[in-house]
Parts: structure tokens; C-alpha cells; sequence
């Protein structure tokens, strides 16, 4: 079996609007307290992702955090 190189890194394009919805998505299992999954691994990850963007979303601090979710949602589906 092949190790994975641990220092290569992967980008995972995606607009502003779409990684708003993906850490609202996240943080809202991290709020319930009930993950997608028990996998200690896939936590790892989604702990990770949710950590990267909620510092580089400066939108979460935005007193109009809701209303902004909400367009970013519909962005999204159009």
C-alpha cells in the first residue's frame, strides 16, 4: 500500500456564496452536537474545513449574518 504525501496540499475551488452555505452547514452539526458521521477521520476533515473558513469568512461576524446565509443559499441554487 502507498503512503499519501502528507505535505501536498488539495485547493477546493468554490464561490464566497457556497463556502458561506458549507460552514453554516457545518456549524449547525457543531452546534446540535450531532455529526454527519462517528468516523473519528471524516471528523478530523470537517473540523479542519469549518476552522479554515470561518477564519477567512469574514462575513460571520456581519450583524446580518442570517439574511446573508439566506442569499447565499439562493445563489447557490440558481
Amino acid at each position: 500500500m502507498r503512503n499519501l504525501p502528507t505535505e501536498d496540499t488539495v485547493t477546493i475551488p468554490m464561490t464566497r456564496a457556497e463556502a458561506l452555505v458549507l460552514v453554516e452547514w457545518l456549524t449547525s452539526f457543531a452546534q446540535r452536537g450531532n455529526a454527519p458521521t462517528n468516523a473519528q477521520a471524516e471528523l478530523v476533515v470537517l473540523w479542519r474545513i469549518q476552522a479554515h473558513l470561518e477564519h477567512v469568512l469574514h462575513e460571520l461576524n456581519d450583524p446580518e449574518y442570517d439574511k446573508l446565509v439566506a442569499e447565499a443559499r439562493n445563489q447557490v441554487c440558481r
